[in-house]
């Protein structure tokens, strides 16, 4: 228990320098159009969504917070607020959805039922503007870390694998994602700071079981050499996105965002083995690797806060890469 309560107080640390500056109406004028619309019973199963005043043949722009999968603090209100502009002409949502727990609290919540919250969140969108006489023609995912894990592998994999209920995704965009859980030395020398390779060893072995939903054990930096290695590479290769892009030929056009130095959250290995193999099997995709101030896993700031409050905020103007990930998303909003 007291290795647990370390695990959830270090990544709380920058969870919380992440979120204490969130959107609202008051503090940065967006308006949206409903709060906390419901897609299932529980708190976390809902979202905000803005309607377009004067158009109503639509695309959806969909955002997916970070999360670390776990971690309460994370919610659909930290987002990158230079996505509200795409509402103009088009719809804008951010859902939250529900996590699971590492420090055996119970909880029945797993990977599979993440990727079950993103698929009803966007049924529900599609539901809440029909029923305002919008039509969404598709949705573009756009997600962070946890987040951005989530957009691909719905996008990847879930809709291959599961009635996509006419769900139709244009584009998704991964902003420092993890993509490849298989490049196991990557990870084990990313996360140096959780503690020496024993700790580093339980805190792997407690969020892989709470996701898989049964026992998974790390003991190795490179599991390839553990004996229950054929167990573990099932279970990776369900929550990896870059293991899926080879068996399926509806991968939707990718953009990566992803910071080449200062991520010690999620390796940089991520985003070129997922940029990689898409460019092997000649998929749509465009890799930007933003430079200072963006160099680090919230990319300069702009996932989380408002410009002028108290967090460690960049100004948009000086993150560089915004004007180019706009450019590219535009380009499926005609």
């Amino acid at each position: 228990m007291k290795q647990c309560l370390l695990f959830i107080i270090l990544l709380s640390v920058f969870t919380i320098s992440c979120t204490k500056a969130v959107q609202t109406i008051d503090s940065d004028g967006v308006q949206w159009t409903a709060e906390n619309v419901a897609y299932g019973a529980h708190e976390r199963q809902s979202f905000n969504i803005i309607l377009p005043k004067d158009r109503k043949d639509v695309h959806a722009v969909v955002y997916i917070h970070g999360s670390a999968f776990f971690m309460e603090t994370s919610t659909k209100y930290s987002y990158p607020l230079f996505l509200t502009e795409f509402s103009d002409n088009n719809i804008f949502a951010t859902i939250g959805y529900r996590l699971v727990c590492v420090c055996g609290c119970g909880s029945d919540i797993h990977y599979s039922d993440m990727l079950s919250d993103v698929h009803n969140a966007l049924i529900k969108i599609r539901e809440y503007a029909n029923d305002r006489d919008y039509n969404v023609r598709d949705f573009i995912l756009v997600g962070h870390s946890a987040g951005a894990n989530l957009a691909l592998m719905y996008s990847y994999n879930f809709l291959q694998e599961n009635d996509g209920g006419g769900v139709k995704i244009a584009a998704v965009v991964s902003m420092a994602g993890p993509t490849d859980f298989s490049d196991d030395l990557a990870w084990f020398s990313t996360l140096q700071w959780w503690g020496p390779a024993s700790i580093r060893f339980e805190r792997f072995s407690l969020l892989a079981s709470a996701l898989a939903g049964h026992p998974v054990e790390v003991y190795k930096p490179n599991w390839t050499l553990q004996d229950n290695y054929e167990h573990l590479l099932h279970f990776v290769k369900s929550i990896s996105p870059v293991m899926h892009v080879r068996e399926n030929n509806s991968i939707p056009p990718t953009l990566i965002i992803h910071a080449d130095t200062g991520d010690i959250w999620v390796p940089f290995e991520n985003a070129l083995s997922l940029s990689s193999e898409l460019r092997k099997n000649n998929f749509n995709h465009k890799f930007i690797i933003p430079g200072p101030p963006a160099s680090n896993h919230i990319l300069g700031g702009i996932i989380v806060g408002t410009p002028g409050s108290n967090s460690p905020i960049i100004y948009p103007e000086r993150v560089t890469w915004i004007n180019e990930a706009k450019e590219w998303i535009r380009q499926f909003l005609d």
